[in-house]
């Protein structure tokens, strides 16, 4: 991920994520994405604010791929379920795991729904 903080308000109605291969180009490499819920969640009841999100499965559908020689970005898009329930700011977490043993590195990012933050915080890629 570029950022482990990653600022969204319910009105936006989604998160784009931006994750960048650096480092060596060689080979092809390629990452699963899924959402982990944390103090925002998925499937519950909307009425009962317990909606917050729509779940990421890790799955052959949820994978970024780089070809071999190449480096750069690419982005996960969530949505972000509006509901009428007064909430403080709440979370969940995104995460990257290599699909073939790549050493990528396990990547995480935390989507904070709510009170925007003044910033996002950045960090680096992984390689």
């Amino acid at each position: 991920f570029d950022a482990v903080a990653y600022p969204v308000e319910e009105v936006n109605g989604e998160v784009v994520l931006r994750v960048v291969r650096t480092g060596s180009p060689l080979g092809p490499a390629s990452v699963f994405f899924q959402t982990e819920d944390g103090a925002a969640v998925s499937g519950g009841d909307p009425g009962l604010g317990e909606d917050d999100f729509v779940a990421v499965p890790q799955n052959d559908d949820n994978r970024l791929e780089w070809g071999d020689g190449e480096v750069g970005e690419r982005f996960i898009r969530i949505g972000i379920n509006q509901d009428g329930t007064l909430e403080g700011p709440e979370d969940f977490s995104v995460l990257l795991t290599p699909v073939n043993g790549e050493s990528l590195g396990i990547g995480q990012a935390t989507v904070i729904i709510g009170k925007a933050l003044e910033e996002t915080i950045f960090k680096d890629g992984f390689e």
